[in-house]
Protein backbone atom coordinates (compact mmCIF):
# COMPACT_ATOMS: atom_id res chain seq x y z
CA UNK A 1 0.00 0.00 0.00
CA UNK A 2 3.18 2.62 0.68
CA UNK A 3 4.21 1.87 -3.04
CA UNK A 4 0.68 2.91 -4.02
CA UNK A 5 1.05 6.53 -2.10
CA UNK A 6 4.11 7.14 -3.20
CA UNK A 7 3.48 6.75 -6.97
CA UNK A 8 0.17 8.79 -6.29
CA UNK A 9 2.61 11.43 -4.86
CA UNK A 10 5.58 11.45 -7.60
CA UNK A 11 4.28 10.81 -11.34
CA UNK A 12 5.60 12.20 -14.60
CA UNK A 13 4.01 13.21 -17.67
CA UNK A 14 5.20 11.39 -20.40
CA UNK A 15 5.73 12.71 -24.10
CA UNK A 16 6.67 11.46 -27.73
CA UNK A 17 6.85 12.88 -30.88
CA UNK A 18 4.58 11.73 -33.93
CA UNK A 19 6.83 10.45 -36.68
CA UNK A 20 5.28 11.06 -40.51
CA UNK A 21 5.26 7.66 -42.25
CA UNK A 22 6.85 7.33 -46.27
CA UNK A 23 4.51 6.12 -48.19
CA UNK A 24 6.47 2.90 -48.18
CA UNK A 25 6.30 2.31 -44.28
CA UNK A 26 2.69 3.35 -44.53
CA UNK A 27 1.97 -0.34 -45.43
CA UNK A 28 2.93 -1.59 -42.09
CA UNK A 29 0.68 0.34 -40.13
CA UNK A 30 -2.97 -0.61 -41.49
CA UNK A 31 -5.93 1.42 -39.91
CA UNK A 32 -8.17 -1.48 -38.68
CA UNK A 33 -11.45 -1.94 -39.98
CA UNK A 34 -10.78 0.07 -43.00
CA UNK A 35 -9.37 -2.07 -46.05
CA UNK A 36 -6.89 -0.36 -47.97
CA UNK A 37 -6.35 2.55 -45.57
CA UNK A 38 -2.95 3.38 -43.34
CA UNK A 39 -1.52 5.51 -40.89
CA UNK A 40 -0.15 8.40 -41.92
CA UNK A 41 1.98 8.79 -38.38
CA UNK A 42 3.85 6.52 -36.02
CA UNK A 43 4.81 7.50 -31.87
CA UNK A 44 8.12 7.69 -31.65
CA UNK A 45 8.26 5.43 -28.42
CA UNK A 46 12.13 4.85 -28.94
CA UNK A 47 12.34 8.93 -27.67
CA UNK A 48 9.87 9.32 -24.97
CA UNK A 49 10.89 11.68 -23.10
CA UNK A 50 9.33 12.00 -19.22
CA UNK A 51 8.69 15.75 -17.44
CA UNK A 52 7.83 16.27 -13.82
CA UNK A 53 4.08 16.86 -13.03
CA UNK A 54 4.27 20.25 -12.98
CA UNK A 55 5.87 20.62 -16.47
CA UNK A 56 3.05 19.83 -18.42
CA UNK A 57 3.82 22.83 -20.70
CA UNK A 58 7.42 21.73 -21.57
CA UNK A 59 6.11 18.00 -22.29
CA UNK A 60 3.39 20.25 -25.25
CA UNK A 61 5.99 22.14 -26.22
CA UNK A 62 8.31 19.31 -26.43
CA UNK A 63 5.68 16.81 -29.16
CA UNK A 64 4.98 20.51 -30.74
CA UNK A 65 1.49 21.69 -29.78
CA UNK A 66 2.78 25.09 -28.40
CA UNK A 67 6.10 27.19 -29.64
CA UNK A 68 8.79 26.31 -27.59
Amino acid sequence: MNNLKECIRDWHWAAVKAIELTEEEQKKYPIPGKEGEYMKYRMDMKNLKEFHERDYIDALSYIGVIPE
